[in-house]
Formats: structure tokens, C-alpha cells, sequence
């Protein structure tokens, strides 16, 4: 008798509900992508719920299943006359800001039509697969990892109704994100989550801070599992650009991801003859928004400061791994002191030194002094003294130099988070 190896000791299935996950460009994909990739290490066999994607992932060690999705905002877009990347519902409104009629009439459209969020019409179609996979699979475990929010929703109807054991797992928080203002939405979502998350057996999330926040609200078990790199994207020796270049991947936020600070001190320090002009430069990947480019106008840095569009994934590595410096921005509020942002982790695996404006004493900041892979600076002389550092060094070396300790960083791969998902999918169905 021919018996196949796994046969005497056969994985367990574990169902993980991931919106994002056929968006590689996303950065809200790369947490289930290193799950989908690294938990059959660990005796799991993952199954992926995803909405449909033209551009597959390849993946040997899971299973993936598609289920449509039709975005009624696209539709109204379309209706309406607007472009599918433009904006026609107004972001969260910052502290002291006021409402117009518009964001007031916004808001209204979001609680009718778009709850808990833009993915709500994939909620049904969703349970429904995930109901047909039940009856030819054994499935031991759930995980649904937001945002958005829908994919709770989904997980929760799944307990409810076939007493799986779920793990419901916060990239973003859900009512206690701090970028939701919203009195409208944050009354609301506090209600539902507490009568949605109750269901929940683990909540797991990316800081111990916020998972603290997560216990505070739900009185059940919330454990932080970081984010972590993909070691295919370690960089092994990119040749760096020749100017003391300054790179910026990803979305940015008008008074929160806020450049405007650093344009403040390199045209300071332009001024003073202390940088030149022709030996630096500052690239945007990912934003080419209005509100950048009157700032970058308004420090007179339009020969020194560039802003492109979104391009791909497989670019912005390139792009990070030849930079001089990596600028990463966070809010400089206690609100965020809990953020990591995933940008932090491609960062690392691009392995040039990291310069973070925002947020000094959160965990973001901590994780970059303890690797030694970077500074931090939440202030206008910090700013230009630590960036003065960085010019002396690559006027000395015609590079600047990057440091790690790599007890610390070797740690903190995509690898290391599914193992600890997996022992807690062990302890949950033991």
C-alpha cells in the first residue's frame, strides 16, 4: 500500500477571508500574502477568500478562491461622470476641522449606501461560497483580517452559524481607528463591532498598543503579531543613485503624512549653503495629489522635489532599494503611537537607512532606533540636523552608509508572523 507523505499526519484548513489579497499593489494585501505563503510551514493548509482579480498569485501552498465583486461606488462613479480613481466621498475630517454641507451630505451617502464600508456588497456572495466550500472541506479555523471591515462580517455569520473557531485580526483598527472622525460613523461602528467582534474566539493585531485598545473594548484575548517582510524582496545589492537621493513610496495625507516639514528644512538648508541644490533630490512615488505639489511650489524645490503617480510594486522596490534615504512619515499624534504602517517592512527588506517624521515615541520609531536602521525626528531642527548627518556622511563615502543589527531584523520576516498565527491556530483547535 502506497501511502503519501502528510497522509499519516494531514494539514488542517484554515479559511482566511482577505478582500485585498488579489491586489498585490496594496498594502493592505502583504499580511495574508505571508500568511498564504508561509503557514503550510507550520501544518496549515490556507484557503484564500478574495474578491476576483485579473492579474493571478501564484501560490504553492494554498488555495485560492475568487468571488466577485461589483463596487456599487464604482457604479455611481460611472453614473455620476467621475473617473474610478477620483474621489467623490470626502476623507475623515482632521480635529478642528469643519464640515461643509458636501462632507455633511458625504457622510450621509457613506451610512446609506456604503456600510461598513465600500465592500459591503461582497458580504452575501461571499457567506454563500464560503458555505459550499464547507460542504466538501473541513474547515478548522477562520481568519478574517480588515479592512475592510466586511470581512468580519463575513467571519462572524460563518460562527455563527457552524461554530468554527475565529480569529478576527485588525491590520487597521475598526471603531477606535484614529482616523475615523466621524461622529456619524464612529457611534455606529462602535455598536456593531462590539455585537459583531463578540463572536470572535482570538483578536490579533500589529502593536501591543493597540492591542490593548482591542482588550479594552471587547474584554477577550488580543495578541500583537507584527507585520513582516518578504525575504524575496531583500535587497542583495542595488546599485544606489549618485545623488543624495531621498525616496517616498505610497500614499500621503495633507496634516498627517505631511511632507511639508522636510520641504522646510532642505530649503532652509539650501538656503544657508549648507546642501547643494544640484547634489539632492526628493521623489514621491504613489501621490501626485494638488495639495503636494502647491507645497512643493511654495518652498521652491520644483527642480529638486518630484511627485509621480501610483506605479507598481515591483517598481517601488527598485525604487527603495537604490534610494540614499527612505523617508517614511507617520502622524506626530498619540493616536499613533500604536502604527507601524506596512511601508516599515518593505523598508526594511530594502535595506537602506530609514528616516521617519512623526510619531517619535511610538512603536514605529522604537522598532527603528532598537535595529538601528534609521532616525527619528518630529521637529524642524531635528529635521535639518539628522539630515545634515546623512549629507555629510555621503559627501565623505559617496553613499550613505546603512547599519542593522541583524539579530533584530532577521526576525522580522513574513515567516516569523504565520508562525506565530500558527500557534495560535494550534492552541484554538487543540
Amino acid at each position: 500500500m502506497n501511502i503519501k507523505i502528510g497522509m499519516l499526519d494531514p494539514m488542517k484548513n484554515v479559511l482566511i477571508v482577505s478582500f485585498y489579497f488579489s491586489e498585490s499593489e496594496n498594502i493592505g494585501s502583504h499580511r495574508s500574502r505571508g500568511l498564504a505563503e508561509n503557514l503550510s510551514k507550520f501544518g496549515w493548509h490556507p484557503i484564500i477568500i478574495t474578491q476576483q482579480n485579473s492579474t493571478p498569485f501564484n501560490c504553492a501552498n494554498c488555495e485560492i478562491i475568487e468571488v466577485p465583486f461589483c463596487s456599487k461606488l464604482s457604479y455611481w462613479k460611472r453614473k455620476f461622470g467621475y473617473s474610478e480613481h477620483s474621489a467623490i466621498l470626502k476623507p475623515n475630517r482632521f480635529d478642528g476641522q469643519k464640515y461643509s454641507i458636501f462632507d455633511t451630505g458625504s457622510e450621509i451617502i457613506r451610512f446609506i449606501l456604503f456600510y461598513p464600508d465600500e465592500a459591503n456588497s461582497w458580504i452575501s456572495p461571499t457567506i454563500e461560497k464560503i458555505q459550499e466550500i464547507l460542504k466538501n472541506e473541513k474547515i478548522s479555523a477562520i481568519i478574517s483580517t480588515s479592512s475592510p471591515i466586511s470581512s468580519h462580517f463575513i467571519a462572524c455569520n460563518i460562527k455563527r452559524r457552524f461554530n468554527i473557531p475565529w480569529i478576527a485580526d485588525f491590520r487597521d483598527l475598526w471603531s477606535q481607528n484614529h482616523y475615523l472622525r466621524s461622529k456619524i460613523w464612529k457611534a455606529r461602528h462602535i455598536i456593531n463591532e462590539k455585537i459583531t467582534i463578540s463572536n470572535a474566539n482570538i483578536l490579533t493585531t500589529v502593536s501591543a498598543p493597540l492591542a490593548n485598545k482591542l482588550e479594552n473594548i471587547h474584554h477577550l484575548r488580543a495578541i500583537s503579531i507584527m507585520n513582516g517582510y518578504n525575504r524575496l524582496d531583500l535587497n542583495l545589492g542595488e546599485p544606489l543613485d549618485q545623488k543624495f537621493s531621498i525616496i517616498h513610496t505610497g500614499r500621503l495625507y495633507e496634516g498627517r503624512r505631511d511632507p511639508e516639514p522636510l520641504f522646510r528644512a532642505i530649503h532652509n538648508l539650501i538656503l544657508t549653503n549648507k546642501i547643494s541644490p544640484n547634489e539632492i533630490s526628493v521623489n514621491f512615488y504613489g501621490c501626485d495629489d494638488e495639495w503636494l505639489k502647491k507645497c512643493i511650489e511654495r518652498y521652491q524645490l520644483q527642480d529638486i522635489v518630484s511627485s509621480v503617480g501610483i506605479i507598481s510594486r515591483d517598481e517601488s522596490i527598485k525604487k527603495q532599494r537604490s534610494a540614499q534615504l527612505l523617508l517614511l512619515l507617520t502622524w506626530n499624534s498619540s493616536d499613533e503611537s500604536g502604527v507601524y504602517t506596512g511601508k516599515i517592512f518593505e523598508y526594511i527588506a530594502a535595506k537602506r537607512p530609514i528616516f521617519l517624521m512623526g510619531c517619535e515615541g511610538g512603536v514605529a520609531s522604537q522598532l527603528i532606533m532598537n535595529a538601528g536602521i534609521g532616525k527619528v525626528a518630529d521637529n524642524k531642527n531635528s529635521i535639518e540636523e539628522i539630515l545634515m548627518g546623512y549629507y555629510i556622511d555621503f559627501k565623505k563615502y559617496g553613499y550613505v552608509p546603512y547599519n542593522e543589527k541583524k539579530e533584530i531584523t532577521s526576525t522580522l520576516d513574513q515567516e516569523r508572523m504565520a508562525r506565530q498565527f500558527a500557534e495560535l491556530l494550534d492552541d484554538l483547535t487543540s
